[in-house]
Order: structure tokens, then C-alpha cells, then sequence
């Protein structure tokens, strides 16, 4: 085992986790965030694997397809997930703790914990022989503009499910699920072989998740003056 190859999973590990820090604290929503995070991830693999021959096509409509999915489910849960809690904290900020905690699950669970094995046993890791410069604009600063994306992403989905279920108003639920349909860019960049690099692929889904931010923020801004 290349000890750098640990670094991979430890970046996705220490996105996931020090966000945690920042929000308050609520076990009840770390437990819906859990429940909705997973029954998505599953969800989304069983229709993969029931049509794979389509999910390995290159096509537009595929391309499509996977963001829908992200979209309507991994959104879709965490809005249906927010209804077995009757009595939301009157706090919109823990809107933000239940999108942390939904990027806790992918970062620091699914593609941290779960997935360093895989790195210990050498089934992922670096081409042998790289020079660290190398490794670092090629793996490890793409993938932690990657995790950070996902964070983004996740507290964007999760804050405004949140809101829409605690102000009952579908509109912000709506507003979230576009933001799925960055994963047809995914798709379109895996399926055909890389074309452009890994670091030029995460800038630019970086850059595109950054504009949910300022929604987010116009949200809460306008939620607190009513």
C-alpha cells in the first residue's frame, strides 16, 4: 500500500467531518439525513443496475437520465424524509445542519470510511512512480474541489427541503432540484473517456455548485425578514 493513496479517502473523510463543527446540533435530523441520503443511493443503483446497458451508453439521453435521478431522488428524499419529524426546529439554521449532515453520509461515510479498504488493499490508488506534483494537481486538489462540491451541494438540497417543509412552501423544494442535473455533466465526462482533465472537470462543477450558495443565502436572508 502507497501511504499516499490514503489521502484520498482521509480528504473525503475531513470534508465530510469538520463541517459538523460549524452547524448546530440535532440527532433527530442526523438520523432523517441517514434514512434519506441511503434510500437514495440505493434507490439510484437498483434502477442503474436494472437498465445497465443504458447507464453505460453514452448518449444525451443518458447523460439525462443520471442527473434526474439526483435530482428527483437524492432531493426528493430529503424533502419526504423532513415529514416524519412532525415539529422542525423554528431555527431555519438547522436547515443548514441537515445538509451537512446529508454530505456527512456521502463524504465521511460512503466515500471515507466504506471506501478506505478499498485503498488499503490497492484496489484505488495512484499510478506507481508519479511525482507529487503531480498527484496533487492531478488527484488530490480535483478531488478535494470535488468533496467540497458535494458539500455544497448536499447543504444546498438539504437547507432548502428544510425550509420548504418549515415555511410550507413547495416553491424552495423546487428550487433545489435543478441542481441534480449537475450529474448528467458527471455522466457526460465519465462515459466518454475523461475529455477533459480531472482538475478542469472540478473547477468547473465547483464553479456551477458556488451559484447555489448565493441562492441559498438569498433564501435564508429573505425567510429572516418576514
Amino acid at each position: 500500500m502507497n501511504a499516499l493513496d490514503l489521502l484520498i479517502p482521509i480528504i473525503s473523510l475531513s470534508v465530510g467531518i469538520i463541517p459538523l463543527f460549524f452547524v448546530k446540533r440535532n440527532f433527530y435530523l442526523l438520523i432523517l439525513a441517514l434514512g434519506a441520503y441511503f434510500v437514495a443511493i440505493f434507490s439510484k443503483q437498483i434502477i442503474q443496475l436494472s437498465f445497465l446497458g443504458f447507464f453505460l451508453t453514452p448518449s444525451l439521453p443518458t447523460y439525462l437520465a443520471y442527473g434526474l435521478q439526483t435530482a428527483i431522488l437524492e432531493t426528493g428524499f430529503a424533502y419526504l424524509f423532513l415529514h416524519f419529524k412532525k415539529n422542525l426546529p423554528k431555527d431555519i439554521s438547522y436547515g443548514f445542519s441537515y445538509g451537512v449532515y446529508l454530505a456527512f453520509f456521502e463524504n465521511a461515510i460512503l466515500l471515507g470510511i466504506l471506501y478506505l479498504p478499498l485503498y488499503i488493499n490497492n484496489t484505488f490508488g495512484f499510478p506507481s512512480n508519479l511525482p507529487l506534483d503531480t498527484i496533487a494537481l492531478s488527484y488530490l486538489l480535483p478531488h478535494f474541489l470535488d468533496r467540497v462540491s458535494s458539500l455544497i451541494f448536499h447543504t444546498y438540497i438539504g437547507f432548502m427541503s428544510f425550509l420548504a417543509i418549515s415555511t410550507k412552501k413547495i416553491t424552495y423544494f423546487l428550487l433545489a432540484m435543478p441542481f441534480g442535473m449537475i450529474d448528467s455533466l458527471t455522466a457526460w465526462w465519465d462515459l466518454n473517456h475523461k475529455p477533459i482533465s480531472y482538475l478542469e472537470f472540478a473547477i468547473i462543477i465547483f464553479i456551477i455548485n458556488i451559484i447555489s450558495i448565493f441562492i441559498m443565502l438569498y433564501a435564508k436572508n429573505a425567510q429572516n425578514r418576514v
